[in-house]
């Protein structure tokens, strides 16, 4: 039976470089998610919006990816989840928003701003196999 299946396996690679596909590219991890390095237009509303709706598409971009936190000698960090942060003048919060809520190796938490260089904090380090990295566009960041 071990034999036929590799006679077979053999046939259909032979007959899929006959039809021109790569073999090699069937092989790499399917895309599981893209990630656009960047503040996309629609989260702009997202941000600022203390709604299930805008929380949980905020929440579906960004749990589970990675970055290095370089304030804290580039320890790698997880995005766990989002936490709503209202307006505070003395913590530098301008306007009530969602913040990105990680957890490091440590089990340390810490909140960061969702912005245009976060994202790019993030676009920068390796993601886990079927996260496909988008970068191009820029959006006009509010600090």
């Amino acid at each position: 039976m071990q034999g036929s299946s590799k006679m077979l396996g053999r046939r259909l690679i032979s007959k899929l470089n006959d039809f021109g596909v790569d073999i090699n590219e069937l092989k790499k991890p399917a895309t599981e998610r893209v990630f656009r390095a960047w503040v996309e237009d629609w989260e702009r509303d997202c941000i600022i919006k203390n709604d299930i709706v805008p929380m949980t598409k905020l929440k579906t971009k960004y749990k589970g990816l990675k970055f290095a936190d370089a304030d804290n000698g580039d320890i790698e960090v997880c995005i766990t989840g989002l936490e709503w942060r209202r307006k505070n003048k003395k913590h530098g919060i301008k306007v009530s928003s969602w913040f990105l809520t990680t957890r490091d190796e440590n089990g340390e938490e810490e909140d960061w701003k969702i912005n245009d260089d976060n994202c790019d904090t993030i676009a920068s380090y390796p993601q886990a196999p079927g996260a496909q990295l988008e970068e191009g566009a820029e959006s006009d960041d509010e600090e």
